[in-house]
């Protein structure tokens, strides 16, 4: 379902997407899930085999944007991503990162009990209207 809300007041523009890769609780959507064992960067790190391209943001020319940005993402055993949250980013490039890490490959896991774990991928980022670097950071 993809849900499109603008503001003519502000010129703000608001997209919100919504994917077979979220979870819902309780009607509320979340990634995290209380019985699923929790992850370091060092260890999402360490899971990721591939990253999708990001894809570059609308930006006009000669914009560049640059920073650091934190996501919650949750796996199943398999490695399949269920559910990717943001927790910190620039907004204009928070919805290609996240559709990017829906799409990534992580290794299967069976260190413990639980089916699912849960951690916060970091990723730092320098965009422009043309292409996007991406690196992934352990802290």
């Amino acid at each position: 379902m993809m849900q499109l809300v603008s503001s003519a007041g502000f010129g703000l523009l608001v997209l919100s997407i919504s994917t077979s890769a979220t979870q819902r609780s309780n009607g509320n959507l979340t990634c995290w899930n209380n019985q699923a064992d929790s992850l370091s960067p060092k260890a999402m790190k360490s899971l990721l085999r591939r990253l999708d391209a990001l894809k570059p943001p609308a930006l006009g020319k000669n914009v560049r944007i640059s920073g650091r940005m934190e996501l919650e993402v949750n796996l199943n055993a398999t490695g399949k991503v269920l559910c990717v949250r943001a927790r910190s980013g620039n907004p204009l490039i928070i919805g290609s990162a996240i559709e990017a890490v829906s799409h990534s490959e992580f290794a299967s896991f069976r260190r413990s009990e639980s089916s699912e774990m849960c951690g916060v991928l970091i990723l730092r980022y320098r965009a422009t209207e043309h292409a996007v670097t991406i690196s992934v950071e352990e802290k």
